[in-house]
C-alpha cells in the first residue's frame, strides 16, 4: 500500500486526463472559458502579424509593463511553429491569451512576423462572454 501511495505522489502528472486545451480562465461569476473552447470557436486559421507592432500594442495595453514570462529558459524553449492566441479590440491587440513566451522569443530574435490566431472582440458574432471576459472593461 505504501508503495502505491508513494508512486501516486511522485508520478501524479501522468494520471491526469487534462491537456493544454483544458487550460482556462475563470470569470468573476465562476464560469470557465478554456483554450479548447476558444480554438473550437476560432478555428485553425492563423495569420502573420508584425511582431514589433504586436509587442507595442500589448505592452501599451499592459500599461507599459513587459510580457508576463517566467524566465529566459522558457522563452528559449518556446516553439514558434505554434501560433500565439491574441485578443483584439478597437483596432488594437490588447492581450496575449496564449503564447507570451513565443511572442517574447519572436521579438528577441527579431522575427519580422509571428503567426497568430486573433480573437476579434469587435466581431458582432462574438459570444458576449468572450467580450466580457477578454475585452477592455
Amino acid at each position: 500500500r505504501t508503495c502505491k501511495m508513494k508512486k501516486l505522489l511522485t508520478e501524479w502528472r501522468k494520471y491526469l486526463k487534462e491537456s493544454w486545451e483544458d487550460t482556462h480562465w475563470t470569470a468573476d461569476d465562476g464560469t470557465k472559458i478554456t483554450i479548447g473552447q476558444l480554438l473550437k470557436y476560432m478555428g485553425n486559421d492563423a495569420e502573420p502579424i508584425n511582431t514589433q507592432n504586436l509587442m507595442r500594442d500589448i505592452i501599451k495595453a499592459r500599461g507599459g509593463n513587459p510580457l508576463p514570462t517566467q524566465g529566459q529558459d522558457r522563452i528559449d524553449k518556446a516553439d514558434l511553429k505554434f501560433p500565439v492566441i491574441v485578443a483584439k479590440q478597437g483596432g488594437e491587440y490588447i492581450s496575449v491569451l496564449d503564447g507570451n513566451h513565443r511572442l517574447q522569443k519572436a521579438a528577441d530574435i527579431q522575427n519580422e512576423t509571428i503567426m497568430a490566431r486573433v480573437l476579434d472582440l469587435d466581431d458582432p458574432r462574438m459570444p458576449p462572454e468572450y467580450v466580457e471576459h477578454f475585452g477592455n472593461k
